[in-house]
């Protein structure tokens, strides 16, 4: 991103997800299962959908990023009475409740940068808003019947 304040916020994102997969990985090993040796095609296509964002174009991928890290805010309080119920405690749902967290903070910083960068390029912005909304809801998808 040529938007210097833009690139560090993505820098230190892009530092803070690294590794979140490896909570998953325990999440999964706690409730029994055993991650597979290639990603699911659910999360094999999300990751496309995520490379075809225009890398030129940082409203594009700040638009994807209001989307994805602005799902605790909407589903955050319906989160973690549905983890209760399914009897899921801190071991089984680390990354969930890591992301409930970090995702409130995250997705703030990611409206104002969108707020920002919405005035020069508005259809950009929701152009990647859309396409991670409906990757998003895509690769999970699979999980219900």
């Amino acid at each position: 991103a040529d938007d210097a304040p833009l690139r560090e916020f993505l820098s230190g994102l892009a530092a803070d997800e690294a590794q979140h997969y490896r909570l998953a990985e325990a999440d999964l090993r706690a409730l029994g299962g055993c991650p597979s040796a290639e990603p699911p095609a659910s999360v094999q296509a999300f990751a496309a959908a995520w490379a075809a964002l225009p890398p030129a174009h940082a409203a594009a991928w700040t638009g994807a990023l209001v989307a994805l890290e602005g799902v605790a805010a909407h589903l955050g309080a319906a989160a973690l009475p549905a983890l209760s119920r399914l009897g899921l405690g801190k071991g089984q749902a680390r990354f969930v409740l890591l992301h409930l967290e970090a995702d409130a903070t995250h997705g703030a910083l990611c409206r104002g940068h969108a707020l920002r960068l919405g005035e020069q390029h508005p259809e950009l912005l929701l152009q990647g808003a859309r396409a991670a909304a409906a990757a998003w809801v895509g690769m999970h998808r699979c999980l219900a019947p």
